[in-house]
């Protein structure tokens, strides 16, 4: 990736320390999710789309992967590349997603990404059932509450 001489941004800075870590060793996880998260994040500052990039932040997160089936962080960011980029996650992506949800169903962001994918598959019920934890956690209340009503209004539109 050509970043320029004069691009000195945190971003930059950021690549090029993964990229020293990646060197060092290919399959490191956390290195290949990193560098996917930024690669994604350069493209989605881009004023156009780059394909070939998305791909390349793709085989970091399959070789993250590989090297780690276990690792919700690459089911993870797997079906955010599709999400973030307007596509529709195919059934891999919705498989991983909710791997990772198991693998970590504290994690209140991977529970709510899960239930909206699940709501988007016309699983409404389970979606809804997902969030009531939320909804019934004395911290985060509010915030499932308004993710639960959300999803009880898709569920209502596709209803009528």
């Amino acid at each position: 990736i050509d970043r320029g001489v004069s691009e000195v941004t945190p971003l930059a800075r950021s690549e090029d320390a993964v990229d020293k870590g990646l060197a060092l060793d290919e399959r490191y996880v956390r290195a290949n999710t990193l560098k996917a998260r930024l690669m994604i994040e350069r493209l989605a500052r881009a004023p156009k789309d780059d394909p070939e990039m998305l791909k390349q932040a793709r085989r970091h997160i399959i070789r993250a992967n590989r090297a780690d089936p276990e690792d919700p962080l690459p089911l993870i960011l797997w079906h955010e590349s599709h999400v973030r980029f307007g596509e529709t996650p195919d059934q891999n992506a919705h498989n991983g997603l909710e791997k990772a949800f198991y693998l970590i169903p504290e994690a209140s962001d991977v529970r709510i990404r899960y239930a909206y994918d699940l709501a988007r598959l016309g699983k409404h019920d389970e979606a809804i059932r997902i969030v009531e934890f939320l909804a019934n956690d004395p911290h985060q209340g509010e915030f499932g509450r308004s993710v639960l009503k959300q999803l009880q209004e898709m569920k209502a539109r596709v209803q009528k």
